[in-house]
């Protein structure tokens, strides 16, 4: 018969297993399946006796913490920066495709004059949107 420490050293497992396998697809989640890892193993390590892994359970449970917070700043951090990236790369087009517009409507004011010019008439052009 397994023993009730068993089942939970497998929960334990289980649960530190999926936090590396999130933590290898960049998940914040990781943290969280750690914080459960960790405390089932300190409740373990507590009922044995083992006091230099509770103390290491301890620092890993408190490490979890902090890493949840500091990713969360990372994310919030990393969506700002793309965010004006993004913004500065639009307003970068936009200013690209203004002049554009602007040197082509140019271009046709001229061909119209030269066109002028040679057929004795206005050229009619389509109209700027």
């Amino acid at each position: 018969m397994i023993q009730i420490n068993e089942i939970i050293g497998i929960i334990a497992t289980t649960f530190a297993v999926a936090g590396v396998i999130t933590n290898n697809r960049r998940l914040r989640l990781c943290y969280l399946l750690w914080l459960v890892s960790n405390g089932l193993t300190g409740g373990i390590h507590v009922h044995a006796g083992i006091w230099s892994l509770v103390v290491r359970d301890a620092i890993f449970f408190v490490l979890a913490i902090v890493g949840w917070f500091k990713w969360g700043r990372i994310d919030k951090k990393f969506t700002e920066e793309k965010a004006k990236e993004i913004a500065t790369a639009v307003s970068a087009q936009r200013m690209l495709n203004n002049s554009l517009i602007e040197k082509l409507l140019y271009d046709a004011e001229q061909y119209r004059i030269v066109a002028k010019g040679l057929l004795g008439r206005e050229l009619k052009l389509p109209r700027r949107p």
